[in-house]
């Protein structure tokens, strides 16, 4: 009887709505009443079909041990607008992502920020090793190291923590990957507080220091000077 509810409720309101029931339970137990949304579904349920679902008990029993479902989509669906799925109940095969992550700015720009934000906020990116081996694995090592080069732009000073990372995940293929930086300048306005990060890299015209007496294009203030040396 169970699996026969489960299937209709699919059916009747799609597998995100399903999921949003798996998802409930411990919550619903918790709470011993129903949410209005869950309410509303159990009434259409009813009135919709020869199953019912009146209280959390039979709730529980039909839900509990249920696994979460996926939604069907084509690879052209997907790749129409890949972000719109990511987060959602699919399975995305290996080639649909790197087909969209090539030909999506914006699905490359979202996943790339995962680890730009990570390494921003913590330094190494061992927590995201896993996904850095399956983007080793999956993409050309160009746009590796275009992966690369958007978390260091944007955590220069933070290179030393998270390059350890890329290093052991892409074995010989890093050496390919950008020399380490041997300098960082922070120019900090003494006014409005906005902050200025450049760098240099050995051998390389790559970015550059910003003249250290350079004023704030925020609001044209003086500026603190901070460059740290990486040895």
């Amino acid at each position: 009887m169970s699996d026969a509810i489960l299937s209709k409720i699919q059916e009747l309101f799609g597998v995100e709505k399903y999921n949003s029931l798996v998802r409930q339970v411990s919550e619903t137990k918790r709470r011993q009443k129903f949410k209005y949304w869950q309410e509303d579904l159990f009434k259409k349920l009813a009135a919709n079909s020869e199953f019912k679902i009146i209280s959390v008990d039979e709730y529980v029993a039909a839900f509990e041990h249920a696994p979460t479902a996926n939604l069907e989509i084509t690879r052209e669906q997907f790749l129409a607008d890949p972000c719109s799925f990511w987060m959602k109940p699919v399975t995305i095969p290996d080639d649909w992502f790197v087909e969209a992550w090539d030909s999506d700015e914006q699905f490359r720009g979202n996943q790339s920020a995962e680890y730009i934000d990570e390494a921003s906020a913590n330094g190494d990116l061992k927590c995201m090793r896993d996904g850095l081996k399956r983007l080793a694995k999956l993409l050309p090592i160009e746009r590796s190291i275009e992966l690369y080069c958007a978390v260091r732009d944007e955590s220069p000073h933070r290179e030393p923590e998270y390059r350890p990372t890329f290093k052991k995940v892409f074995g010989k293929d890093f050496d390919s990957f950008p020399d380490p930086i041997d300098q960082v300048r922070f120019l900090i306005c003494d006014s409005c507080q906005m902050a200025d990060v450049s760098f240099t890299v050995p051998g390389s015209t790559e970015n550059s220091l910003t003249p250290p007496d350079s004023k704030c294009p925020n609001c044209g203030g003086s500026r603190s000077d901070c460059t740290a040396e990486f040895t």
